[in-house]
């Protein structure tokens, strides 16, 4: 049909730059290497010059995205620079689900491991302090995300809709029984106390380390 039109079909492709001796697997189970090399080629093909939820779709940095596709890359690729790069900016354009900025402490703690520097969390930490949510605790001692706090995780309106796990739309969100303490953020907030614990002993930061034990 192009021809007889006098059309001329083009494509072009974006792609990040990628060094095929990185990483490798061999097995004797053609399956598992046909998973290993599926596994592999998308991250190479998936991936531009950040971490996105989608390239075509919303095509911007998500924290959770930083966990499953930086740590991802991070398996094939000795390129630390490129995920630093996606963390750096969804530090200072935070989406909006609670435990994803939850996350941020999660994703200064891997950067520390991949690097072996801690400056990227030097750089974030009163944020990531503040990301922990613990300003959100309530009488019990738990994080309340559903009541209205002085910059908490409920943004000046209480209820349920802070969380992406009580994101879903109706029918499946009925099948999610919301509370005021979710585990979900009680537990990324452990997690993340424990990490930035961590990484606030080696910057020498004993005062902060303190309080977060």
């Amino acid at each position: 049909l192009a021809a007889r039109a006098g059309w001329a079909l083009r494509a072009w492709r974006v792609e990040y730059p990628w060094e095929e001796g990185h990483a490798r697997f061999d097995s004797s189970d053609a399956t598992l290497n046909a998973v290993w090399e599926l596994s592999r080629y998308t991250v190479q093909a998936g991936i531009i010059d950040t971490y996105t939820d989608s390239n075509t779709r919303e095509r911007r940095p998500y924290e959770a995205d930083g966990l499953v596709a930086a740590t991802a890359r991070g398996w094939v690729q000795r390129d630390f620079a490129w995920a630093r790069h996606s963390h750096s900016y969804v530090f200072a354009f935070p989406t909006w689900p609670v435990e994803w900025q939850q996350m941020t402490t999660l994703l200064a703690y891997a950067d520390y491991w991949a690097t072996g520097e801690a400056d990227l969390a030097a750089a974030y930490m009163p944020l990531l302090v503040h990301n922990l949510r613990l300003q959100d605790r309530d009488g019990t001692g738990l994080l309340n995300c559903s009541a209205v706090t002085r910059g908490g995780c409920a943004a000046g309106r209480a209820g349920p809709g802070h969380h992406i796990v009580d994101w879903r739309p109706a029918p499946n969100r009925s099948m999610f029984a919301f509370s005021e303490h979710l585990s979900v953020t009680q537990a990324f907030a452990l997690a993340g106390l424990g990490r930035l614990g961590s990484l606030a002993e080696l910057l020498n930061q004993s005062a902060l380390a303190a309080s977060l034990a």
